[in-house]
């Protein structure tokens, strides 16, 4: 194909901005891509790659309009529709992903790379039932896709197909000794066996390889409360440690907020959670937003929006303003509270899974507390 397209010169222009980009010499190969595409406006592969090579770079909405283009030109090409359905992922528009992957497979089932594409659209719109399945396919085709066997590790463990989960992700780590991720999501699967000494030791050796990673250390803290000598001096000891570790990573709180002063106007309040769902959480917050008097109080809540959840369906209508938090970072959750002028602020998860707490060391609100998620406080 290259050769009926390209002049010899084009084509080893071309060849030279594979290789760059192989060799993550991005710059480079956006200026080959495109010298290549100047003689060739249609050639797919250059297409494809160059919105690959976007998408490395950062620069996202160019990507993703150089990818939708190449699916015109070849919209029988499984590769550019597997690459244009991650970019739209990286761009949290989870619908449009999930065709474009959908397509991709359809096009080519034993395209292993769109399978885990295809799971990891599906794990993040919270459907891990149905994310199983490309997952499973993908690893029969690529047995040892750290990506995959990560991804198929945490469903299991959240499935509570707990000797599966760490199989899985001790295989991963196998692989990739020093990838955080793996470590800290293993020593999960083992402490929901039990395990907790080894689980303990893993989140241990996972703060070593990465001593900012606050999900991490917050896991330790939560699994600590059921290890032997884990008496409350401990627990307070290393709960002062983790502020130590966040206060210097976020920095000083803010002291000033823009709310209006106004003591005639309504209360606002915000809950924060990753839990607002079918969970103990969601099951004892629904009354609370139920009961608040709405002539005094106006109640926000900020949560990961999830497809056919029940609960969070009747949470949404009793709230004011639920705030989908899906994909957004700590950053843009601060910045939202605050624009929201939120005046009192309640963590409901703690050092639990996908916590917000870095957010509330920023105080976003003037007044904050915790509530319920969390065995302390």
């Amino acid at each position: 194909m290259i050769g009926r397209t390209l002049s010899p010169a084009a084509r080893a222009r071309f060849e030279s901005a594979c290789q760059h980009h192989q060799a993550g010499r991005f710059a480079d190969a956006e200026a080959g891509f495109r010298a290549v595409l100047d003689e060739a406006p249609s050639f797919a592969l250059a297409l494809g790659n160059l919105g690959e090579t976007l998408r490395s770079l950062g620069r996202l909405d160019e990507a993703l309009e150089v990818l939708a283009y190449a699916t015109r030109v070849a919209p029988a090409d499984a590769s550019i529709r597997n690459t244009y359905g991650a970019a739209l992922l990286d761009a949290a528009r989870r619908t449009e992903a999930l065709a474009q992957l959908r397509v991709a497979v359809a096009l080519d089932p034993r395209h292993h790379r769109a399978l885990a594409n295809l799971g990891a659209v599906l794990l993040r719109m919270g459907r891990p039932d149905e994310a199983l399945a490309p997952f499973e396919r993908a690893l029969a085709l690529h047995p040892d896709s750290v990506p995959s066997l990560t991804s198929v590790g945490l469903i299991y463990t959240n499935l509570h197909r707990l000797p599966e989960a760490t199989a899985a992700l001790t295989r991963a780590l196998q692989l990739e000794p020093g990838r955080a991720s793996v470590r800290s999501l293993l020593a999960g699967a083992l402490w929901y066996q039990g395990r907790i000494d080894a689980a303990m030791q893993l989140h241990r050796e996972t703060l070593e390889i990465l001593p900012d990673f606050a999900n991490a250390r917050s896991a330790m803290l939560f699994a600590l409360h059921h290890g032997e000598g884990a008496t409350p001096a401990v627990l307070f000891d290393e709960h002062l440690r983790y502020g130590d570790h966040l206060r210097r990573a976020v920095g000083a709180p803010r002291a000033q907020w823009p709310n209006d002063r106004n003591p005639g106007r309504r209360l606002r309040v915000g809950y924060v959670s990753p839990d607002l769902r079918s969970h103990p959480v969601g099951i004892f917050t629904a009354p609370v937003f139920e009961a608040h008097d709405r002539a005094q109080v106006e109640v926000f809540a900020y949560g990961a929006i999830l497809d056919g959840d029940t609960l969070q369906t009747h949470i949404r209508t009793v709230v004011d303003h639920f705030v989908d938090t899906r994909d957004q970072s700590d950053a843009w959750l601060d910045a939202r509270i605050l624009d929201d002028q939120i005046d009192v602020l309640v963590d409901l998860a703690g050092h639990t899974s996908n916590n917000s707490l870095a957010v509330f060391a920023r105080r976003p609100a003037p007044v904050s507390l915790t509530w319920l998620g969390y065995p302390d406080t």
